[in-house]
Parts: C-alpha cells; sequence; structure tokens
C-alpha cells in the first residue's frame, strides 16, 4: 500500500509550528481535513477549505448554503474527493480554518512511502497545539505574552482559559492514539486484538521511558500508540471543565451554594449531586425516544468516545450526563452508564415515554403561542396521540419543575423565558385574544422538542448565507445574527429591532444591493416565520384562510402539498 507524507505548518507561526504526518493514499480531503484537526488540536467548530493556486481549485466541507460556492471564483471539488487526484501534480496548497481567525496552514508533500495502515499518524513535530478561538496568529502572540506576565490584567483568567481551550504540551501519544480510533479513518479504529497484544509491551516501554520537558519545540520520532482514554467517572470529566461551565451545570439543576466552591471541591460535589438518583430520574424523564435510544448506544461504549447524533445528545450534554470532544464525539462516563441502568426499569421507561410526550407537546405550544395554558396544551396531545388531560398536564409540569430551560410554568401558563424578561407576555395575550391557534402536526411537535424550532433551516439557510457571501463576516457570526433575527421576528418584532441585531453584530449593509438582497430575504422570513403574535401560523397561512383558493393548487405556504392537503385542511 502505498501512502502520502505531508508535512503542515501554521502560516505566520515563528519559531514555524507544524506536524509531519503521514496517510493512505486513498483518503479524501474531507478525513485529511479530521487529520489536520487532530494533529492540531483543533476543536472543528468553524468553517474550512483547501485552495490550490494553480489549478485554481477549491475543496469545501459541504456547506448548506450552496450559492456560496459562486462567489469564490474558482471551481469547486466536494470533500469526498481523494486527495491523490491532485496533490501528487501540486504538491503544495493551503488549508485554511476559521474564516475569522483565518487559521492558514502551507501543507507540503514531501513524498511517497509504503504504508501499511490504514489510519493517519503524525510522525514528528514542532511546537504546541494553539488554543481556539484566541484571535488569529497575532492574537495567540497577544495571549503568550500576558501568560508570561503574572501581573498582567485577567492572567488567571487568560490561563485558565487556554488550559480549557487545549493549549498545552504535546502529547504525540495521545495525538497519535485518537488519530487510530478516529470513526472517520476506518479500520484503524479496529485492529484486530493480537496485533494490540503484540505491541502494548513496546507501548508501555516507551510510556515508562518518556521523560517530561516542557515546551518541545524539537522534533520527536514516532512512537507506538496507547489505547482511547476512558472515562471512568463524572468527577473525572468535571475535572476537565472549568468553573463557569460548572457553575451552569449547577444552575440547570438548581444546585446552590457552588460559587464559594473552588473547581477541585466544585467537581467531585457536582458530580455526586447529578449521580443521585432522584434527580437523575427528574432529568431522564422527559428524554425523547430517539434521544434516549442515543444517550444508550453512548453509555454502552463504556467511557469510551462515541461517534454518533451529537444534535440528540445536546439536553444530556447541558445538564452535564456527557462530555463531547473536539474529535466530534461524545463520552459517558462509566458510572453514569451505571447509575442509568439501575435506574432504567420498566415502569421507568413506561413514565419516561409518558411525560416525554407530555413535555414536547409543552413545548411546541410554547414555541408557537409564546404563552399557553394546560388546556391548549392538551389539544395539542389530542391531535398527536397523547392522552394527557390538562390536570395531568398541570401535575407533571410541577413534578418535573427545574427540568425545563427554555420555558417556565408561570402564572398558571407554560411561557417563553424571554417573554417573562421582558415582561411581554402578557401583551401577547391580549393579541391573540379572539383568534384561532394553530395545532402542529406529530413531526412539527417532534421537531420542536429535538431541535426547539420547525422550519429552522428554511428561514435562517437564506440569511447565514447572505451573511457569509454578501457581508463577508465568519460562519459564527453569521449563524448568531441569522438565529437571532429569527428569534425576535417569532416572538414579534419591528424592522428597527432587526437594524438593531445588524447593528449589535457589526453588520453593515454598504451598498444598495447588499440592502436590496437583505429586503429581499427578509420578506420571505416575515411571510414564513410562525409567530406567536398570529398563535403560530405565519403570514401566508393567514393571508390564505382570507382568500379563495383552488383546493388542487399548491399551498402558499411552500410545502410542495395540495392546498387541501396542507394549510386548506378542515
Amino acid at each position: 500500500m502505498k501512502g502520502y507524507q505531508l508535512k503542515i505548518t501554521i502560516k505566520g507561526s515563528k519559531p514555524p509550528r507544524w506536524r509531519r504526518v503521514v496517510v493512505p493514499e486513498q483518503f479524501t480531503f474531507c478525513q485529511l481535513h479530521q487529520v489536520i484537526q487532530g494533529a492540531f488540536g483543533w476543536c472543528d467548530y468553524h468553517l474550512h477549505k483547501f485552495e490550490f493556486k494553480k489549478p485554481g481549485l477549491l475543496i469545501r466541507e459541504t456547506w448548506e448554503e450552496d450559492d456560496l460556492a459562486e462567489s469564490c471564483g474558482c471551481d469547486v471539488l466536494e470533500e469526498g474527493t481523494q486527495i491523490g487526484t491532485l496533490i501528487t501534480e501540486n504538491p503544495r496548497f493551503i488549508y485554511t480554518y476559521d474564516f475569522g481567525d483565518t487559521w492558514e496552514h502551507q501543507i507540503l508533500m514531501e513524498k511517497e512511502v509504503e504504508y501499511e495502515y490504514s489510519y493517519p499518524q503524525v510522525l514528528k513535530y514542532k511546537g504546541d497545539n494553539i488554543p481556539e478561538d484566541c484571535g488569529g496568529i497575532g492574537g495567540y502572540y497577544d495571549l503568550l505574552d500576558k501568560l508570561d506576565d503574572p501581573e498582567a490584567e485577567d492572567h488567571d483568567l487568560m490561563e485558565e482559559w487556554a488550559c480549557q481551550q487545549g493549549m498545552g504540551e504535546y502529547d504525540l501519544d495521545e495525538v497519535n492514539a485518537n488519530l487510530k480510533a478516529h470513526p472517520a479513518f476506518g479500520q484503524g479504529r479496529a485492529e484486530n486484538a493480537q496485533e494490540d497484544a503484540v505491541r502494548e509491551p513496546a507501548v508501555q516501554e516507551h510510556a515508562a521511558g518518556k521523560q517530561k520537558t516542557g515546551i518541545q519545540d524539537a522534533e520527536k520520532p514516532e512512537t507506538q500508540k496507547p489505547a482511547p482514554r476512558v472515562i471512568h467517572t463524572l468527577e473525572e470529566l468535571f475535572s476537565r471543565f472549568d468553573k463557569t461551565e460548572l457553575l451552569r451545570i449547577a444552575k440547570v439543576h438548581h444546585i446552590g451554594g457552588c460559587d464559594e466552591l473552588g473547581k477541585n471541591k466544585l467537581a467531585p460535589a457536582l458530580a455526586a449531586a447529578l449521580l443521585d438518583s432522584q434527580r437523575m430520574g427528574r432529568f431522564f424523564g422527559t428524554l425523547s425516544d430517539e434521544t434516549t435510544a442515543e444517550f444508550e448506544k453512548a453509555a454502552a461504549a463504556g467511557g469510551i468516545e462515541y461517534q454518533g447524533d451529537l444534535e440528540a445528545l445536546n439536553f444530556l450534554h447541558y445538564g452535564g450526563y456527557c462530555g463531547f470532544t473536539s474529535l466530534g464525539t461524545a463520552v459517558v462516563p462509566a458510572d453514569v452508564a451505571k447509575a442509568y441502568d439501575e435506574m432504567n426499569t420498566e415502569k421507568f421507561r413506561s413514565d419516561r415515554h409518558y411525560r416525554s410526550q407530555v413535555w414536547a407537546c409543552c413545548k411546541a405550544a410554547v414555541y408557537l403561542y409564546g404563552a399557553a395554558d394546560a388546556g391548549q396544551v392538551e389539544t395539542i396531545c389530542r391531535a398527536v396521540g397523547c392522552e394527557a388531560d390538562a390536570g395531568e398536564i398541570t401535575r407533571l409540569c410541577r413534578e418535573m419543575k427545574g427540568v425545563w430551560t427554555d420555558f417556565a410554568y408561570w402564572d398558571g401558563r407554560f411561557i417563553d423565558w424571554n417573554l417573562i424578561q421582558a415582561d411581554a407576555y402578557k401583551d401577547v395575550l391580549n393579541y391573540q385574544k379572539g383568534k384561532e391557534f394553530y395545532i402542529p402536526s406529530a413531526l412539527q411537535v417532534k421537531e420542536i422538542a429535538r431541535t426547539g424550532a420547525v422550519e429552522l433551516k428554511k428561514h435562517i439557510r437564506p440569511l447565514k448565507a447572505f451573511f457569509l457571501a454578501m457581508v463577508g463576516c465568519d460562519e459564527e457570526t453569521a449563524r448568531e445574527a441569522a438565529s437571532s433575527i429569527h428569534h425576535h421576528v417569532r416572538l414579534g418584532t419591528t424592522p428597527k429591532a432587526v437594524e438593531d441585531i445588524m447593528e449589535h453584530f457589526g453588520l453593515n449593509l454598504d451598498s444598495q444591493e447588499k440592502m436590496n438582497g437583505f429586503d429581499e430575504i427578509m420578506e420571505q422570513v416575515w411571510k414564513e416565520t410562525r409567530t406567536v403574535g398570529n398563535c403560530g401560523y405565519n403570514r401566508v397561512e393567514l393571508d390564505a384562510k382570507t382568500a379563495r383558493i383552488d383546493p388542487d393548487a399548491p399551498c402558499p405556504c411552500g410545502s410542495g402539498k395540495r392546498y387541501r392537503q396542507c394549510c386548506g385542511r378542515k
């Protein structure tokens, strides 16, 4: 078998920071991206691209906003392209990560080699990893100046943040172990046990003789790889979190008295509190069947990194019961899995399924109406096949108080926290008087329960694409600005408020072309967003209710269904 030896250097770094890696010849650019992320300790939070100057080619990740490709002025290939089709004739190219900080990596294909493994390896390196989101290469050197000066303002805070972001002595063994176990590299994580048994003594011998010498800028020889690290306890997981994150988790569970504790005491205390059977049962008691199934898969890994649906595990990650790694995997500590197994009786499963249905309907009502009483939630329950009545819904909401994070049971209603904080929910209720309330489908309820929104991509995608292509901001800013605009439109806002959001995110429409393009997109957002003031309906649906529409004509809402099968249903 053949492989390629690559030297990857961060441009602008002095002294140079680089990694020499070897990858199998059949690797794609998508896999090469994962190699670079792992070799440099990046977290894969941002967009990236590969550029070949000679042929004018761009290799990009699969952005949802395909219109962005048109503005690059290059021929665009998908990341599924194998690296061998290009790099032999174009041995020098650029990998850019994070279009805000703009980390440019110069990649040089040094030579072709004989290579027998299906996974990549870092052979040598120079320089430790750089923390994520530090402001590019200039920001990184500013950070080093602060860390070198104990008297500098925020020195301790910056030191803790840098450690949390992955800054520290480069561990070649651990890096290569993670690369070998990475799901993107196929059989690399599943070498047979006999081969591992043969190699293990050599690994242990090397580890025993390894000397810690602080920050190393010297080349390090290739070494064998140990097995992936196992997270046995929740306390061990929390030891890797900073205090701010631990306090956030404590707040989710309404655990007081944590501010006065140092991190060394807070981590074990919080872990013990979360493993309490009553608190754990209350938190897990509203999980959907889909989220539960995904958690059980992750828990079955026994504290080893799990490659799965991280979106489905977001709620559990928010509550502190699993961790997300920089390699796009999840980890459920072994003691969490054990506690869950002891709790997961047949009765618990039945109660959880029932509660999750009620919770999903509550969340849908809050999302669509802003504020909803138990009777309105009951109507949605009936529509999706849940038999809970208003009294049962009220009882359950009191029992599960403190679990929900985006709404509260307040003044006899389920109310969006944003409306409570703005003291605006009474205005919404007054505006809704006498109006018909939209009843969501079972699929819409499921989508809201899973993602916190419905039809979000249809609204967010064009806004995000516009900001990236026309305004030139970074990916994170584009996503947050688009989400914020959609959120405010849903709750009821004004064009002036949208302008304020744009100003907040530093998005300037400095030409008539940009203003026209933004106005066109916003017109669709105004029309198609379901708003609480309209009781969950969008403007297209309301207009359709007052107009004579051919029942067999396409529905104006854009669903692709006939009108009589969609918004025209009686």
